[in-house]
């Protein structure tokens, strides 16, 4: 009787782990399935900012060439507002089946959760899908610092601490903690001085009134051909092929590394096949001439990887991010 009994108890047993795999199965079929289908109809995407910035332009161009190959039109709609808050929250509370999206940057993933109280968990809420391009921040300086490398505005800083100022388009935005996370390393003491938006700062830095700005290319390789500014070096991890002569700030700082990059990201939750199917779609898009010469026009190199390689990026971002937040007291926490 007890052999019987436990002979029944390892059936049924049996009978279990079958339904349990065939249940199990099916949920992968399903799942494969929709991402199969997907997109059946129009995608959202949501963007941080009003039209007509860099992460705007990047949306528009990956948007249209997603739209022809996935057949689906992929609604651009902007949402300003908290910097960037209101559109990642939007999206982290979205349905997660692939029909909202956000193309968003590092503000609204790293800085904008360190430095202010937010109702969306980037980690939790956000899921990474591809990263469409990045561009590094150059160190510039005026023409009339007399420094000529990152070595001697360190030794320069040095030399007159609590005299040089940096200057950031607003506290908390990526170059604020950019310039913060390369004077933490170097050990030297700087001054910051925020401003609403680049335009004022840079208008500053020329005339000399602040010493350093993490900026856009953009915003000052013309500005160095004219002799206004100097370029000392790139928050990058390695140099560029457009500028060979201009060092990494990694060079001299191992492991310093921080861009300016705008992808695209899931709500939490949403499917891996549909994650991984876009994923894929961006990447080809991406690597396509016609869209990879509009990305490189505008100073962006286009990239286009896979989640976790995005994911990685962020992880590295963050911890030198967190680090500057901490230094400049700038935790929301």
């Amino acid at each position: 009787m007890i052999e019987h009994a436990q002979f029944r108890r390892a059936g049924l047993a049996r009978r279990r782990l079958l339904s349990t795999a065939l249940a199990g199965g099916v949920a992968l079929g399903a799942r494969a399935a929709a991402a199969q289908e997907w997109p059946a109809r129009p995608v959202r995407v949501i963007l941080p900012y009003a039209a007509g910035g860099m992460t705007d332009s990047q949306a528009r161009i990956t948007a249209e060439r997603l739209s022809a190959l996935l057949g689906q039109s992929f609604v651009i709609e902007n949402r300003s507002g908290a910097g960037g808050a209101i559109a990642a929250s939007a999206v982290a509370r979205a349905a997660p089946d692939g029909y909202t999206l956000f193309f968003g940057a590092g503000s609204q993933i790293v800085t904008v959760p360190l430095t202010q109280r937010v109702d969306y968990d980037p980690k939790r809420d956000l899921a990474p899908v591809s990263l469409v391009g990045l561009s590094p921040f150059i160190v510039t300086v005026p023409a009339s610092l007399p420094v000529t490398s990152l070595t001697e505005l360190v030794a320069h800083a040095k030399a007159n601490p609590g005299k040089v100022t940096f200057a950031s388009s607003g506290a908390g935005s990526v170059n604020h903690l950019a310039a913060t996370a390369l004077a933490t390393r170097a050990g030297v003491e700087m001054v910051h001085v925020p401003y609403r938006g680049s335009a004022p700062a840079l208008v500053d830095l020329m005339a000399g009134r602040v010493q350093l700005y993490f900026a856009n290319p953009a915003e000052v390789v013309q500005l160095a051909a004219e002799g206004k500014v100097k370029l000392l070096a790139m928050s990058f991890e390695r140099r560029l092929p457009q500028w060979p002569e201009l060092p990494a700030v990694a060079e001299t700082y191992p492991g310093y590394a921080l861009t300016a990059w705008n992808g695209y990201f899931a709500p939490g939750g949403t499917p891996a096949p549909i994650v991984e199917r876009l994923s894929k779609a961006i990447a080809a898009v991406v690597a396509g001439p016609e869209t990879n010469t509009k990305l490189t026009g505008l100073g962006i190199e286009a990239v286009g990887n896979s989640p976790e390689a995005f994911r990685v990026l962020i992880e590295r971002e963050t911890a030198i991010l967190e680090a500057a937040a901490r230094a400049a007291n700038l935790r929301a926490d």
